[in-house]
């Protein structure tokens, strides 16, 4: 019995200093990682940062684009529906006889009309498009600049 309680005593001892260094090994891995981690993390936070300010960038330059567009080709359209009637009366009053064209350039000053509303309607749903996402933006913004105040990114 004396063998047994001796043995017994040792595996005991033999446990206790394996779960020691293995608490230590495990201790000593976590005081590495977790500074490795949070650097690993500021990097990531301060490229999202970065990328969210060119993603700005590219909104501002596609809003101003679109405006553009959008003046330029109103503009353009509305002066090509203005020179239809003078052009039309022109064309009845040199050639009477040529009435298939007087209805060609009627067909066309509706179809400039018609495409005009087109393409404004199609410039105002970018514009919408372009807002929701900066939109988007300034809520990721938010998110970057005060992590503390979300549970996830």
């Amino acid at each position: 019995m004396a063998a047994a309680t001796a043995a017994l005593s040792r595996n005991r001892g033999v446990t206790s200093v394996r779960a020691t260094k293995g608490l230590f090994f495990v201790f000593t891995l976590l005081c590495l990682l977790c500074p490795a981690s949070s650097r690993i993390e500021r990097d990531k936070l301060k490229e999202l940062r970065e990328e969210l300010q060119a993603l700005k960038h590219a909104v501002h330059w596609k809003k101003a684009q679109n405006k553009l567009a959008s003046d330029f080709a109103t503009k353009v359209m509305d002066d090509a529906v203005l020179l239809f009637d003078p052009l039309t009366r022109l064309l009845r009053e040199t050639v009477p006889e040529f009435t298939a064209m007087s209805e060609l350039m009627e067909n066309l000053k509706h179809f400039m009309v018609s495409t005009k509303a087109y393409v404004q309607k199609k410039m105002q749903t970018e514009a919408a498009e372009t807002e929701r996402f900066e939109e988007k933006l300034k809520i990721l913004d938010t998110k970057l600049t005060h992590p503390e105040q979300y549970d996830e990114l």
